[in-house]
């Protein structure tokens, strides 16, 4: 039931430094913002939400609070501890019944807890790249699923706390642009097991769209 999200990857430099972000592709629409409150210190949050297949839906949310500083000139890390929420459903339909049956329907939320490291790269001031990682360990609150048998009946199964796993997420950030706008494409995947049996490509995020820069100053952003 889990499925792979772009990642948040601000990249800040400085305190008061805004960056704000918008972006589709695996996911129908996804936000991503960033506020550096103190020289060192940020938070960050980011929505998602589509669609997946046979007239599913999916979404997530994540709050985060880091810590951010520039190794070199040319070199910046980040470390973000915080939490995510995600909900799917979906309906698979038996071909061989359909018609005669309603379909089989899966609904589940769960929340993550995690941890996320950031290591960004610049070269002059209209390229960035950045490599992250994101640890976190999915904790199921509710399962609810129907299948309707020829047979024996309808099945019901709801749960809670129907199981937890660990969960290990990388995403590649590449940004090209001005000073203050900037083109932004992720792409990465989710490590875990087991893959899932209806939608095995929902371990794979890719993602286009625009990345904005506000209230840093001019020198320090015509540097990234």
């Amino acid at each position: 039931m889990h499925y792979s999200v772009a990642q948040n990857v601000p990249l800040l430099t400085q305190k008061n430094e805004l960056r704000l972000s918008a972006a589709t592709g695996t996911e129908a629409y996804g936000g991503q913002a960033a506020y550096a409150f103190s020289k060192s210190f940020a938070i960050m949050g980011s929505y998602s939400g589509g669609v997946t297949f046979d007239n599913g839906s999916r979404s997530s949310w994540d709050f985060a609070v880091g810590y951010f500083k520039r190794l070199e000139d040319s070199m910046i890390f980040e470390i973000y501890g915080g939490a995510g929420r995600y909900h799917r459903d979906f309906q698979v339909w038996n071909d061989a019944l359909a018609g005669s049956l309603p379909p089989d329907t899966f609904r589940t939320n769960c929340t993550e807890p995690f941890v996320q490291f950031d290591l960004g790269f610049k070269n002059n001031g209209r390229h960035s790249f950045s490599l992250s990682g994101k640890f976190g360990y999915l904790i199921y609150d509710h399962f609810y699923s129907f299948h309707a048998g020829a047979a024996f009946g309808p099945t019901y199964t709801t749960t809670n706390h129907a199981s937890n796993e660990p969960t290990t997420a990388i995403c590649l950030t590449y940004r090209r642009g001005g000073k203050r706008l900037s083109f932004q494409a992720q792409a990465g995947l989710s490590i875990q097991s087991p893959v899932s049996y209806y939608d095995p490509g929902s371990d794979i995020f890719i993602n286009l769209g625009l990345s904005l820069r506000l209230f840093g100053d001019n020198k320090t952003a015509s540097t990234r």
